[in-house]
């Protein structure tokens, strides 16, 4: 969809094109597309000349002799594109064409038919709706003030804020992203919690993002174009929008995506804290690593504790989970219960059953540890999930810290504290993907020596987050 950027970059490719342009002939293929309907639109442009092109937000606006204004709004995939070959054939998806009398055409190309276009005047233009309510551009703001208000009169979160054209105007779903990682702010901060320094920055980082945009001609993204010879180069310098899965340009956590108000949103968990949770220390690793002994130790310090499999097992006393498990794995129909070392067996001896499981389970173990993350009343939690990368539940982690044991003292551990289970519980264990997400993890513990030394460690680095629960 195009941004102010892109639209930006669509006037400034006009001008030229179709100043002093006189139209001869103007023809509209989707009637609905225009205001007012049926032919009173295209006779009123017959005859009449380009003067000058100009923008308000996303708005194109055509200045017209006899005082006439042509409003033009690209939508999702509208384009211009000018012929000047007359024996040219129209584009597949021209909507609208108009003429010139030196035999020029400029043509509206619109895939999804949603762009719009209204007439008025030169005095009545601005009373027009959609122009009425629009807010400021970020390059235009004199007063901070004018824009903080707004946003703090609101229950709203911030990224739906900065998508509502009516406080802070040009900002679409890329570059609200861009600006609020810019800034350090979670996109789910609620527009009332937000300081004057933060709105301060928001409107300066929008007009940087917006005038660097504009430099480059905007952005191409996915299946938008502007037309002809004004594709944008901005996507180089993208730093959060599309990026999730890839480490954070800054700190090098894996950038997440959320949906917030309908739209896909992208940002930095760590650079862009969760404005409702603690700082949260993510505990990952392998089974039989060493990860209970830093729980424990974590609780003897008073740091508060989450454990994803804790919350698994609560979801397997759940009938309706139960009844969906029972649907993957109709061996286990028989009992009323659900029988725990059978779906071991099950899960060991089919993969993909298994990936299907904890496919399905993990937004449920997702939801219920952040439930849990924001009844905490401590400034800092751990979490403690063996597919914390897998589950997405680092989304919700400000520090990693991965334990990792000799492959050899591992398996022996597991055999001495699970004997029955350990080989299946080993298969299990190299499904768990956790070396592929080294990149991410902040500290990589190495419980390779004795209890002690172990504990020691974890002490260690655990003691800088003790000075959070004093505060």
């Amino acid at each position: 969809m195009p941004e102010l950027p892109e639209v930006e970059s669509v006037v400034r490719t006009l001008r030229p094109i179709v100043k002093g342009a006189t139209i001869v002939a103007a023809m509209n293929s989707v009637p609905k597309m225009v205001t007012p309907k049926g032919r009173a639109f295209t006779d009123a442009l017959i005859g009449k000349t380009f003067l000058s092109v100009e923008r308000i937000g996303k708005f194109i606006l055509f200045f017209l002799s006899d005082n006439v204004v042509l409003i033009s709004h690209l939508r999702m995939e509208g384009k211009y594109i000018e012929l000047t070959d007359s024996n040219a054939k129209l584009t597949r998806f021209a909507r609208f064409v108009f003429t010139f009398e030196d035999g020029r055409r400029l043509v509206y190309d619109d895939m999804r038919k949603f762009g719009t276009f209204h007439l008025a005047t030169k005095e009545n233009y601005r009373q027009l709706k959609a122009l009425k309510s629009l807010g400021q551009e970020p390059m235009d703001v004199k007063d901070v003030t004018t824009i903080h208000q707004p946003l703090t009169r609101s229950n709203r979160v911030i990224k739906s804020l900065l998508l509502d054209q009516t406080i802070l105007l040009g900002l679409g779903n890329i570059y609200a992203d861009e600006v609020l990682y810019a800034c350090r702010i979670h996109p789910l901060t609620k527009g009332k919690y937000l300081t004057f320094d933060q709105t301060n920055q928001i409107v300066k980082e929008s007009a940087r993002i917006l005038l660097a945009a504009i430099d480059a001609g905007g952005t191409r993204i996915r299946s938008y174009q502007s037309g002809a010879a004004i594709d944008g180069h901005f996507t180089l310098n993208i730093l959060a929008y599309g990026k999730d899965g890839q480490p954070c340009s800054r700190c090098h956590h894996r950038l997440d995506k959320i949906t917030v108000g309908g739209r896909g949103t992208h940002y930095c968990p760590r650079c862009q804290h969760h404005p409702e949770l603690p700082l949260v220390i993510g505990v990952t690793g392998e089974i039989a690593t060493g990860k209970s002994t830093l729980l424990s130790t974590a609780k003897e310090l008073g740091i508060p504790s989450i454990i994803a499999d804790e919350m698994v097992h609560h979801l397997y006393t759940q009938a309706s989970v139960i009844k969906k498990i029972k649907l993957l794995f109709p061996e286990l129909a028989k009992e009323k219960s659900l029988n725990r070392r059978q779906l071991l067996d099950l899960m060991v001896s089919d993969s993909r059953r298994y990936q299907a499981l904890i496919k399905w389970l993990f937004p449920l173990v997702k939801e219920a540890i952040l439930t849990q993350l924001k009844r905490v009343k401590k400034p800092v939690a751990i979490i403690e999930v063996p597919l914390l990368f897998q589950s997405g539940l680092d989304a919700y982690c400000d520090v990693i810290i991965g334990v990792e044991m000799p492959m050899k003292k591992q398996r022996n551990v597991l055999s001495k504290r699970q004997p029955e289970t350990a080989e299946k519980l080993w298969i299990l264990n190299e499904r768990n993907r956790y070396r592929d997400y080294l990149g991410f993890v902040d500290h990589r513990l190495q419980n390779d020596q004795t209890l002690p030394a172990w504990q020691q460690k974890i002490n260690k680095i655990l003691t800088p987050y003790l000075k959070l629960l004093k505060r």
